[in-house]
């Protein structure tokens, strides 16, 4: 009994196998690919308190960053002070009780604001007299009572969360 070699069904089968082999390929490079994209647009909010003392005039404020690559898309900005939820200028006036104080920047990040990568912005900047160190850390001890919270998420819809001060 001979064997018989069928050319034709042979170069079919490696036809195939090579097809599959391709295909299997091209969807690992396309999912390595979209693991790629979503790390290349993934924002990063960071941010601090900021202070400085001209004279006899302090200023404390907070500002955030987005120190990501991508957008980052505010969901829900939230201030608390005690754990009671409330506006921030409400909270700021409620922390610094009866201390004179001046707004000088008070920025409330709404549903839907986007925060560009690398660009600062303040959320709050309040200026206050001031002569010595024991007056400056007296508002600051104040003003760190405060808890803001940010939820954001990422063009591809990933959500985040930073959440900065007292619980």
């Amino acid at each position: 009994m001979t064997m018989e070699i069928y050319w034709n069904e042979v170069f079919v089968v490696v036809g195939v196998l090579t097809g599959g082999v391709a295909l299997y390929f091209s969807a690992a490079q396309w999912r390595e690919q979209r693991k790629h994209n979503r790390l290349s647009m993934k924002p990063h909010i960071g941010g601090g308190f900021v202070s400085r003392r001209e004279n006899k005039t302090s200023f404390l404020g907070f500002e955030l960053t987005n120190q990501g690559i991508g957008p980052a898309y505010i969901t829900k900005f939230q201030v608390t002070l005690c754990g009671k939820e409330m506006e921030l200028s409400a909270a700021i006036a409620q922390a610094l009780k009866d201390r004179p104080y001046i707004c000088r920047k008070l920025n409330t990040l709404g549903n839907n604001c986007a925060l560009s990568p690398k660009e600062p912005i303040t959320v709050a900047l309040i200026e206050f007299p001031c002569t010595s160190d024991k007056e400056f850390d007296g508002y600051d001890a104040l003003l760190s009572a405060l808890c803001l919270r940010v939820k954001y998420k990422s063009g591809y819809g990933d959500e985040f969360v930073y959440e900065v001060g007292e619980r």
